[in-house]
């Protein structure tokens, strides 16, 4: 997983396809989220703090 800040916009990517079927797209200030499917996957919204689901 990565995050990289450009201009106002914040990235964050999964960094692989295999486990990971979404990228966020976060614009800074007004703190605006895109969520982005990757390979035509359903984006599933869920917090994994490196559990197992």
């Amino acid at each position: 997983m990565f995050a990289e800040q450009v201009g106002k916009t914040m990235v964050i990517n999964p960094g692989s396809t295999k486990f990971n079927n979404t990228c966020v797209i976060l614009s800074l200030p007004d703190m605006e989220v895109r969520v982005l499917p990757l390979l035509n996957k359903i984006p599933l919204k869920i917090w994994n703090w490196g559990g197992t689901l």
